[in-house]
């Protein structure tokens, strides 16, 4: 039995379960069918920055930052944060939006810089910075480790009671009427009031079981890893909208 499952050990089932237990919620269960950040989440950039168009996605984000910089206190342990900063270059076509996310995170108390090209360059004096007018930095971003920080949230949150079972995944969700009782798995049923839904890409499927149709469609991304020569230097997290691309320094 549980008081609650959260089905899905990515970074958004570990966080739930990690902040349910300490909070006290009561018996926390994480089913995870591979292993913890086994698929999208273990896969990611893991950028930590809090450019977003969005107020409050921005004030999330800011939190974020600011957990990351105390991860130890915050997110249970090392979660491999590199605080390099974050660059977001703009050029003519993406100035408009560049201004109206610069003044969502002003207003939102994020410390944000708008930066000259001059300014740039001596930033990230490596780069070609031609047909880019302006910039956005933000100083305390940067990129964390993504299977660390799912792994330490998990951990942490055993000494509060939470019971992590990887390699046992859902199968299916048993309602009575309109409301949960029970996670069926491999290993046989949970019963339960309450069911997270943190399967990511399988979040159709599983609230499916539950009655819902959740519209959830993939994208695909491609990434690319290179050798940078050893005397090339630091830089930040520099994203490129008018090219759709984004790098980091690892």
């Amino acid at each position: 039995t549980a008081d609650a499952v959260v089905i899905g050990g990515g970074i958004l089932g570990a966080s739930t379960a990690h902040f349910l237990a300490k909070r006290g919620f009561g018996r926390i269960v994480l089913l995870e069918r591979r292993s913890l950040a086994a698929v999208s989440t273990g896969h990611s950039a893991a950028n930590v920055r809090t450019y977003y168009s969005n107020a409050v996605t921005a004030r999330l984000a800011w939190r974020a930052v600011q957990m990351f910089e105390h991860d130890q206190e915050e997110l249970g342990g090392d979660s491999g944060f590199r605080q390099v900063g974050f660059l977001l270059l703009l050029d003519p076509t993406s100035i408009q939006t560049g201004d109206h996310i610069l003044r969502t995170e002003i207003d939102n108390g994020v410390e944000v810089q708008d930066l000259s090209v001059d300014s740039v360059a001596e930033l990230a004096p490596q780069f070609d910075l031609e047909g880019i007018v302006r910039a956005i930095y933000e100083p305390r971003s940067g990129y964390a480790d993504p299977v660390k920080t799912t792994r330490c949230l998990v951990e942490r949150a055993k000494d509060w009671g939470l019971m992590a079972h990887e390699g046992v995944g859902a199968t299916g969700i048993r309602l009575d009427g309109d409301r949960v009782v029970a996670v069926e798995t491999g290993d046989g049923p949970i019963e339960t009031p309450i069911v997270v839904n943190a399967a990511g890409p399988w979040g159709r499927q599983v609230g499916r079981w539950a009655g819902a149709n959740d519209s959830i469609r993939w994208s695909r991304e491609t990434e690319l890893v290179l050798r940078l020569p050893g005397e090339f230097g630091s830089f930040p997290v520099i994203s490129d909208p008018g090219l759709r691309f984004y790098f980091r320094p690892q």
